[in-house]
């Protein structure tokens, strides 16, 4: 209701405004029908009361016959008109009562209409008819009037409420809207339309925190699942904590788009703390991997974490020959016994070696110029030993340079009649042989440079043909490498057969 002096919305349970005080007159609202019932009912009581009325003057009016022959005596007229006059009174009197009691009639039926209105008035479900009508019709400030009513005499109605929700966000009431759905939600923690309501509204304002307060306490999957970008949930680990005998592998997984931050030693971290990128690795020892969420909105998810104790032989490093240091001429990297059971891998890029690095087979040549190897051992329980590192300078005393010995070696096989050219071209078929240093290596004591050949066809594609070939670091020298079992044993003549 609004103030008619200054239209200032005035409370229902208010007598004045609060702006101007101008005291509000409280008009009862009759509905058409009783209001036509009422009318019937006070036309009939006029009606009858006129009909009464009616009877009344005519029967004073036959009291007296004009027609009637006058007594002779004074005596007799007098008794006579005495007895008339008794009648009419007594007529009167009749007439009076009817009217009465059809006064009483009227009286009795417009309260009891009156009653019946109020009544009505006061169920809820007549008032939810009302404001459901006006809602249907647009009509949104009549319905939150009607449905403000229902509330007031059935405050946790949730239909009703459910509808006074709709007028006050059609209405652009937001926080009325809200407080609504809350108490939705107080009754029904499943309704599907306060959810609906206030994730809209939330996405409207870019509540997003609100937004993930929400979600995470809804217990709809479907509802979850629908809007699961704007929930951080605590990622979840791929293994269950407890005490192992194995290397295991860790997966840290989020519910949606976002990213993982993490620590290994137990503290809380945050956005400067590891990303992860990559399922962690678990060796030995114990680690307690703390994690939190944060999705694309910037939400910050609560934190998980698992403890793991790896309880389980650590491998130990075969012995490494040679030592770091530098080297005038080549060298052979190798490594003692190895255990049954156990592998051994290197690399020589940096990092840590793992299963799926380079694995140690055999005698590894030592490269020229600098290098620097790392090497652990692996269980076949995934138990990783302690990294070892071997760093190397060779410096050969060579009176060739690698590419100075590729040359000869071209000059040499084009005199033997196996290529046409120094770029590597055939007499009997297409494409050419390529010839690729791998590394120096001493056989019966002299000092050498390894190529391997390989055969390029048409389309680029190459392929070793099994040719190995030795040029003496000093004398340009070359010859034919002698393989047996993958190793260089001998060396022959190139044109040897």
């Amino acid at each position: 209701m609004k103030c008619p002096r200054c239209g200032t919305e005035i409370k229902d349970d208010s007598l004045y405004c609060e702006k101007c005080g101008k005291e509000i007159q409280i008009v009862p609202e009759f509905e058409p029908e009783i209001e036509n019932s009422m009318r019937d009912t006070l036309s009939g009581v006029g009606d009858e009361v006129d009909r009464t009325v009616g009877l009344e003057d005519s029967a004073e009016e036959s009291a007296i016959d004009p027609f009637e022959s006058v007594p002779s005596s004074e005596s007799a007229v007098s008794e006579k008109r005495e007895d008339k006059e008794n009648v009419a009174l007594q007529k009167k009197a009749s007439g009076k009562k009817k009217s009465i009691i059809v006064l009483f009639t009227a009286v009795f039926l417009i309260c009891l209409l009156l009653g019946i209105k109020f009544a009505r008035e006061r169920m809820p479900s007549f008032q939810v008819q009302k404001g459901t009508a006006a809602l249907e019709q647009g009509d949104y400030e009549t319905a939150v009037s009607y449905l403000l009513k229902a509330l007031e005499l059935q405050p946790d109605n949730i239909n009703t409420l459910d509808r006074l929700a709709q007028c006050y966000y059609a209405l652009g009431k937001k926080q009325e809207t809200k407080e609504l759905c809350e108490q939705m939600l107080m009754l029904d923690k499943e309704n599907r339309n306060a959810y609906y309501r206030l994730i809209a509204i939330y996405e409207e304002e870019e509540q997003y925190q609100e937004l993930n307060r929400l979600l995470l306490s809804c217990p709809v999957a479907e509802i979850q699942n629908q809007y699961s970008g704007y929930m951080a949930k605590a990622p979840q680990f791929s293994v269950k904590e407890g005490v192992y005998h194995e290397k295991i592998t860790v997966k840290l997984i989020a519910n949606t788009a976002g990213t993982i931050y993490y620590t290994l030693d137990g503290t809380r971290p945050n956005e400067y703390s590891d990303v992860y990128t990559s399922p962690l690795e678990i060796e030995n020892g114990s680690v307690e991997i703390k994690a939190i969420f944060v999705n694309s909105y910037g939400i910050e998810s609560g934190e998980a974490s698992a403890a793991y104790m790896i309880d389980a032989v650590v491998p130990e490093m075969p012995e490494i020959t040679p030592a770091s240091g530098s080297y005038t001429r080549p060298q052979m990297i190798s490594l003692g016994e190895i255990p049954e059971n156990y592998l051994v891998f290197y690399t020589t890029d940096g990092s840590d070696p793992s299963s799926s690095s380079l694995q140690y087979t055999e005698p590894i040549p030592m490269p020229v110029g600098n290098s620097h190897f790392r090497f652990c051992c692996i269980s076949d329980a995934g138990i990783r030993s302690e990294i070892e590192v071997r760093d190397y300078t060779l410096n050969l005393h060579a009176a060739l340079s690698m590419d100075g010995a590729q040359n000869k070696l071209l000059i040499d096989l084009m005199e033997a009649g196996i290529i046409n050219s120094m770029d590597g071209t055939l007499a009997d078929r297409s494409g050419r042989n390529i010839y690729s240093y791998r590394y120096p290596l001493t056989l019966e004591e002299e000092d050498f440079y390894l190529f391997r050949e390989y055969y390029e066809d048409e389309t680029g594609l190459s392929s070793s043909t099994g040719n190995s070939y030795l040029v003496n670091i000093n004398t340009g020298d070359c010859y034919k490498a002698v393989e047996e079992a993958g190793k260089i044993v001998a060396r022959q003549d190139i044109t040897a057969p």
